[in-house]
């Protein structure tokens, strides 16, 4: 079967480039982009905004799961320390998606975020006006994933945390540590406060109370106190 009897639309063969099934080089890829007006160059940019719109969907199932916790929580004391801390982005860890249900864009919904991605391209979304400023991160999807956290699985100690994104202007990073079985209403362990630099070295005497299986997570938060950046990993040390 030839990659033109494979796919209905032109929708549909754009999705297969996007996700890497189909080479852009393929004489019915480049017969497609040339239809919509897309260069070959312009691809990695797009695929850049679809990766947003996962990072934007797993944090709001966070929110939604947290929403939930609140309301399910056992007492009034509990939801009211809960709110104020989805309201101040402090919010809990949630479990990480099993294997059996992996967090990735199937077919027919990249076929459709091709799709809306051809009327923002026509639609004049990806000019010097696009939304996506300096910093990369896109006003108009939510927060972008954080990358490179450390520390990360097992380590000799918690005594360095540093992560790779640039700071909004006017605004900051927050680092939260939480014991790793902590329940949803739990506060954490520790917390940075204010950081204008992506790293952390928080006293040892401090960091020696910890437990030894932590789960932390990072903040950005741009001069609105809007979240533009968020980040999360485990990490354990030897017992003592």
């Amino acid at each position: 079967m030839s990659a033109r009897d494979r796919y209905e639309n032109r929708e549909q063969i754009i999705a297969a480039i996007l996700q890497g099934e189909l080479s852009p080089q393929d004489d019915v890829a480049r017969a497609a982009l040339a239809e919509e007006g897309i260069h070959v160059d312009d691809l990695a940019e797009m695929q850049a905004v679809i990766a947003e719109l996962e990072a934007t969907n797993l944090y709001e199932q966070k929110l939604l799961k947290e929403a939930d916790a609140v309301q399910t929580g056992p007492g009034i004391d509990e939801v009211e320390s809960t709110l104020r801390r989805l309201q101040t982005g402090k919010h809990p860890k949630v479990s990480k998606p099993t294997p059996q249900a992996p967090v990735r864009l199937l077919f027919p919904i990249l076929a459709a975020a091709a799709a809306l991605l051809l009327v923002a391209w026509l639609g004049g979304w990806f000019s010097s006006e696009s939304p996506i400023d300096g910093s990369g991160n896109n006003q108009l999807l939510g927060p972008t994933t954080i990358q490179s956290l450390l520390p990360s699985g097992a380590v000799d100690d918690f005594g360095q945390f540093s992560f790779d994104t640039d700071l909004a202007p006017g605004g900051w990073f927050e680092i939260l540590v939480y014991d790793r079985d902590f329940e949803p209403n739990d506060p954490p362990v520790a917390s940075s406060g204010d950081l204008l630099v992506p790293t952390w070295a928080p006293d040892a005497k401090v960091t020696k109370e910890w437990p030894e299986k932590i789960h932390w997570e990072v903040r950005s938060y741009d001069s609105s106190r809007v979240v533009r950046g968020f980040g999360e990993a485990d990490a354990e040390r030897p017992e003592h």
